[in-house]
């Protein structure tokens, strides 16, 4: 029915929201805003609204944006206007997959996100903020 198809719209939107998380769907200017941040640290999740797994990796996500206040945190949501730049320009072929930047150096980290494979993003991203606060990265 039209209602249940407009609520399960509405029900994917609510799962990729939470206000540690911004969504960004124009990403032509996707190196500037990693360059305007404020946190040295941009933990970005690529996901398809339409997508089962990305739905279930997404709540495991924004709990990592509740743990790390020192991280910027990005959703990027495939939309029609952004896919051939998320391919060409970011490489990202599947989806819901992960990316790792240092806000000034770039991709640190590009990684499969899957809901059982979060403990091993969080690691990484663990892992390269350690890194450049004891200054041993790069």
């Amino acid at each position: 029915s039209r209602v249940g198809a407009a609520l399960g719209g509405i029900q994917r939107r609510i799962l990729f929201q939470s206000p540690r998380v911004e969504v960004i769907e124009d990403v032509s200017n996707f190196d500037a805003i990693l360059k305007s941040t404020k946190e040295q640290f941009v933990a970005v999740f690529f996901h398809s609204p339409v997508c089962k797994a990305c739905q279930a990796a997404a709540p495991h996500f924004y709990k990592l944006s509740q743990k790390y206040s020192n991280v910027k945190f990005l959703s990027v949501p495939l939309t029609p206007g952004n896919k051939a730049t998320l391919q060409q320009d970011l490489g990202v072929e599947k989806f819901p997959f992960g990316h790792i930047y240092h806000s000034q150096h770039g991709l640190l980290d590009e990684l499969p996100i899957l809901r059982k494979l979060v403990p091993h993003f969080e690691e990484r991203l663990k892992s390269h903020v350690s890194a450049w606060s004891l200054g041993t990265a790069l």
